[in-house]
């Protein structure tokens, strides 16, 4: 059995894809656990405000999703060649949350494609993290690697420890396994860049429709709402901007929501103005609703697939 959101693949039990290695079910039903289920319905009332407490706890602890085309793939390769040259682009290294999930298009062999899931979870270095990689083609999921990844200490490039790797990966040579697990960091690496200096337009999402004035009026408040918006990130672009906003007529502040790592420009008392990282966190009250999104990253037109 399988679960899927939205085109991210995770496989909830491992007996059904061949895997032998009781190390790879527990790596791969672990990555499982870190995501929510997606509710039946776009957009579900919630039946008090109270379980609106519950909803957003479980969503803090979960992985962040986002879900990358082949033109993002492509971008994050010139990101590091350029990385691995000039130690200045890993000071844009930082992962989009505590943990994410990525998930992205992979060239094996005979020119086949197929999805590498690679779970990100933030370590004690600002620019250190632990991946935890399964790989799907031709419908067999596979636990890969768990890596530990830093900057390297020559000043360019990055290190990787191998924490864990999956028996299977023998049957390649010592320099084939090498890599792909230097790939697979590497991507990583470069899309958690590209998602922090990329200025992102939502071009798509589905919004909850506005409880209309006359329904409004007869209501005491708007309903307390659980919202899963998959949504179509644009880079890159010259601004942050939205299309469109999800608000709710009688009700003042915003639902609970998920910020991801990006840099502000901030303008000092002096007049000038810098850059400063922005954590990741979660804001917004939940007793007004709570909003959990897959983002699908994409270089490509809005009027383009996604």
């Amino acid at each position: 059995m399988s679960r899927v959101v939205d085109g991210l693949w995770v496989a909830a039990a491992a007996d059904g894809f061949g895997t032998v290695d009781s190390d790879e079910e527990f790596l791969i039903e672990g990555i499982v656990r870190t995501l929510l289920d997606r509710p039946s319905q776009n957009h579900v009332p919630l039946a008090h405000p109270a379980l609106a407490d519950a909803v957003a706890s479980d969503a803090e602890r979960a992985a962040s999703v986002y879900v990358f085309d082949a033109s993002a793939v492509h971008v994050a390769e010139s990101i590091m060649a350029k990385a691995e040259r000039s130690a200045s682009m890993w000071g844009l290294f930082r992962p989009p949350a505590d943990l994410s999930l990525f998930d992205f298009p992979h060239p094996f062999g005979d020119g086949e494609f197929g999805r590498v899931g690679v779970l990100v979870k933030k370590a004690d270095g600002p620019n250190e993290v632990q991946l935890d990689i399964i790989t799907l083609f031709k419908g067999r999921v596979r636990a890969c690697a768990v890596l530990d990844v830093g900057p390297s200490q020559s000043g360019s490039g990055f290190d990787l420890t191998y924490t864990w790797a999956a028996e299977w990966l023998n049957s390649m040579s010592a320099d084939d396994a090498e890599g792909v697990l230097n790939w697979f960091a590497g991507i990583v690496v470069g899309l958690s860049i590209f998602l922090s200096i990329g200025g992102a337009t939502v071009s798509e999402r589905r919004p909850l429709r506005r409880v209309q004035s006359r329904i409004a009026r007869r209501l005491p408040a708007a309903p307390c709402v659980y919202s899963f918006n998959s949504v179509r990130l644009n880079f890159p672009n010259g601004g942050i901007g939205r299309n469109r906003r999800v608000t709710f007529e009688g009700r003042t502040g915003v639902r609970r929501h998920e910020v991801r790592t990006h840099l502000r420009e901030i303008t000092l008392k002096s007049g000038d103005r810098v850059l400063r990282w922005i954590a990741a966190h979660w804001r917004g009250n939940a007793r007004l609703g709570v909003v959990v999104k897959e983002r699908n990253v994409t270089t490509r037109s809005a009027k383009g697939p996604a």
